[in-house]
């Protein structure tokens, strides 16, 4: 084994099993069955505050409009919708099927802080599909389409890896 094969091992073994560390949360009647990465495929540019000089403005303006279209895009429904209420952040989460649903988890700016942070929880009775679009994104995240029964749909980016999870929630869920 090389050095690089031994810094590839070291990091590998860095991660945590995401599913094992929301097991204890969710509990025996709720019991997960898979859970991926994600990024929202519409999050919100933009940000920071204070005096801003005219280079800044114009980035803000240009920042807007790609945040209405990309939410055009990549997200749909009505106010108070199930898609309404889903964070745009472009911070990473964790998606995870259970038994009972979804629900989104924030386990730190690395992934890797437990316990997590509960974001959102969505019944399974109010998801009427799951799409793998065929588009992929940066880094080969595929963007993956919730549709619920609101009519109001919701895409994310889910990190190369997680075939597994697309294909669970693909069939739990199918179009």
């Amino acid at each position: 084994m090389g050095l690089r094969d031994k810094i590839a091992a070291k990091f590998a073994s860095m991660g945590i099993d995401h599913s094992a560390a929301l097991a204890p949360i969710l509990g025996a009647e709720d019991p997960v069955v898979a859970c991926a990465g994600v990024l929202p495929a519409a999050y919100k540019r933009g940000g920071g505050t204070g005096p801003l000089n005219g280079t800044q403005i114009a980035m803000k303006a240009i920042d807007a409009a790609a945040n209405k279209v990309s939410g055009n895009r990549h997200t749909g429904g009505e106010e108070g919708s199930v898609a309404a209420t889903l964070p745009r952040e472009g911070e990473l989460a964790y998606l995870a099927m259970s038994a009972r649903g979804l629900s989104l988890w924030d386990f730190g700016m690395n992934g890797q802080q437990t316990p997590p942070t509960l974001m959102v929880r969505i019944d399974g009775e109010q998801v009427r599909s799951v799409v793998d679009t065929g588009k992929k994104a940066q880094g080969g995240a595929a963007v993956v389409r919730f549709t619920f029964t609101d009519d109001s749909f919701f895409d994310y980016r889910v990190m190369p890896g997680n075939a597994a999870f697309i294909e669970a929630a693909a069939a739990r869920w199918p179009a």
